[in-house]
């Protein structure tokens, strides 16, 4: 079939026109004969006007009156064109057509003759025409369109096939990029909790206390104290900062609004030491510490829990405990710890603040559950024991050394175990490090 749109239309319809085919144009090849189809190939091959032409059985499966017809054509074209024809076949007859004979047998030339019949009949050679400087890029652009037809042509009869390719194509692309999201997603979270926790940490936790025979958990005995922290700032050479903190569930209130959150009592270099950072107001500082200021910096959380979406919480008097504390400062969002907890879920005040105030003690619960042989000291005016000096983990940073420093090992700090009437309590501490 020859389609009018193609750029060597002209040509093949003129190729097939020498071959009294043109009326077959518009067949498909289904619809031609043997010979026809033979004749279209050999129309094919002429459309470029070569030199030379191979033609490779010609005439196989063809009967004798049409492999005839069909080396006539050739011989033809030999005579009037001038095209060099090159005919590989087994039968005799058809090599009689030819002006020379070249026989093979295995692979070998048995004998290579002219045909004296055909001699007479070799034709002028024709004019080798030199190409012009265009046309090794027209030849490219008519290929190339040539290729481009041809993939149309192949989409559109296959067009269900096509698009459940595309789809195919689509969705494994599709589903590839978010693979690749995905992974990078949970890359840089996890590295925002690494980020968050600090890579130059060490957190000091109090051991376990044992009470009639029964161990609690990490953190349950009150072994930690501010002098510990001081020990290990003042002895510890390779220590940059020490911060501690103590802390308890507690409510806050701010007008008809309340929340159940995280109070901690922290020093002034806590916040930065766990590289917290402010989205408004400012930071605790050393002398609010100092003077158990009744002040506060609260986490997104309670913000959003407390007070309206466009309200600032800076500057508002909120109750914690029941005790007014003005806020300062306002946390910027942290996120959640590898455990699922919200870090943004707390109110930091002074540690002072904490100890004297607002909770007074690291662990209330511990002397309530020691059993005491002595009577205790009287007390006319009903005032409640307070522990002081107590706290609940030791944040130690270590200094930045910009030389090679050899791995440093884990130290451990324990305690003397003490006993009671009754009962016996095991107190040690334990050093866990982030790295």
């Amino acid at each position: 079939m020859v389609r009018r749109t193609s750029p060597g239309a002209p040509r093949a319809r003129a190729a097939l026109d020498r071959f009294g085919l043109a009326d077959r144009a518009g067949n498909t090849p289904a619809q031609l004969s043997g010979g026809q189809q033979r004749r279209v190939a050999i129309a094919r091959a002429l459309i470029n006007a070569p030199d030379v032409l191979l033609a490779d059985e010609p005439t196989g499966n063809l009967d004798t009156h049409t492999s005839h017809e069909i080396m006539e054509t050739l011989v033809r074209l030999n005579g009037e064109q001038g095209v060099t024809v090159i005919v590989v076949t087994h039968e005799s007859d058809i090599a009689a057509y030819a002006q020379r004979v070249v026989t093979m047998r295995d692979g070998a030339i048995v004998s290579d003759r002219r045909n004296p019949e055909r001699t007479g009949a070799v034709p002028a050679p024709r004019a080798v025409r030199p190409a012009p400087a265009s046309a090794g890029q027209a030849c490219s652009w008519a290929f190339a369109l040539m290729i481009m037809a041809a993939a149309a042509q192949a989409l559109w009869r296959n067009r269900t096939r096509s698009a459940l390719t595309m789809f195919g194509v689509f969705i494994g692309v599709a589903a590839l990029i978010a693979m690749i999201a995905v992974g990078q997603g949970a890359d840089d979270a996890v590295r925002r909790q690494i980020e968050s926790i600090g890579t130059d940490q060490f957190v000091v936790v109090p051991g376990a206390a044992t009470s009639g025979g029964v161990r609690a958990g990490f953190g349950s005995a009150s072994t930690l104290t501010v002098a510990d922290a001081d020990a290990i700032r003042r002895e510890a050479a390779m220590v940059g900062a020490v911060s501690y903190l103590m802390r308890q569930s507690g409510q806050v209130q701010y007008g008809d609004q309340n929340w159940t959150t995280m109070i901690q009592g922290v020093t002034a270099s806590f916040p930065v030491a766990t590289h917290w950072h402010l989205a408004e107001g400012r930071m605790l500082e050393d002398q609010d510490d100092r003077g158990a200021a009744l002040v506060a910096v609260v986490g997104d959380t309670v913000r959003r829990q407390l007070f309206a979406p466009t309200e600032s919480p800076v500057g508002a008097t909120i109750l914690v405990r029941g005790l007014p504390v003005r806020i300062v400062g306002l946390y910027a969002p942290k996120g959640q710890t590898a455990y699922g907890q919200d870090q943004g879920d707390l109110v930091m005040v002074p540690f002072a603040t904490a100890e004297r105030k607002i909770m007074g003690v690291a662990t209330p619960s511990q002397s309530n559950s020691l059993a005491v042989a002595y009577p205790q000291a009287p007390n006319p005016f009903g005032l409640q024991p307070r522990l002081t000096g107590y706290v609940n983990q030791i944040y130690v940073q270590a200094r930045y050394v910009p030389v090679a420093a050899a791995p440093s090992r884990s130290h451990s700090r324990a305690r003397n175990p003490s006993s009671s009437a009754g009962s016996t309590m095991r107190r040690d501490a334990r050093i866990r490090g982030n790295r």
